[in-house]
């Protein structure tokens, strides 16, 4: 399950948590944390990592491109 999904069933718990309809969501987001390992959070930050060499490769293209004409 990515973290966009985690956060939207966390808010909606939480919402309907304020009018007492759901069990409190700090205990499912929490849970789901804790059960990452360390291969995944290493995965994550590499993905990050390649995400902003990736972006700073097609910001310095696009400066390059508009630098020649």
């Amino acid at each position: 399950m990515d973290n966009g999904n985690i956060y939207l069933r966390s808010f909606v718990s939480g919402f309907l948590y304020i009018f007492g309809l759901s069990d409190n969501p700090f205990a499912y987001l929490s849970s789901k944390y804790k059960n990452r390992n360390d291969a995944e959070e290493i995965d994550k930050d590499w993905r990050i990592v390649g995400a902003d060499i990736q972006n700073s490769y097609e910001q310095h293209k696009s400066t390059f491109k508009t630098a020649k004409q």
